[in-house]
């Protein structure tokens, strides 16, 4: 019985409330501006909970983070580090 719960598929739960974040790349000194939506994937209705509360503090840290990028970083296809900066600064806030 152990066997099958383990199996058991758990659909992702979602955050989508980061729409049109509207920033300045580093290297553009306000003289180009980027709008992007984040969706955020998270493990189980708790956190999608404590992420609603904290929304405005992940919104500023996702900018700060967002307008250290210069715009090569941003036009980079898959984004890997960014995505990787985004997630790591999102999950050290307590």
């Amino acid at each position: 019985m152990e066997e099958l719960e383990e199996d058991v598929f758990v659909p992702p739960v979602f955050y989508g409330d980061l729409a049109e974040i509207v920033f300045s790349p580093l290297d553009t000194r306000g003289g180009q501006l980027v709008s992007l939506t984040m969706v955020l994937e998270v493990d189980r209705q708790e956190v999608l909970d404590e992420v609603v509360k904290k929304h405005s503090m992940i919104w500023d840290l996702s900018l700060q983070v967002l307008e250290s990028k210069s715009v090569d970083d941003l036009r980079d296809p898959e984004k890997i580090p960014v995505r990787e900066e985004l997630k790591s600064t999102i999950n050290e806030e307590p």
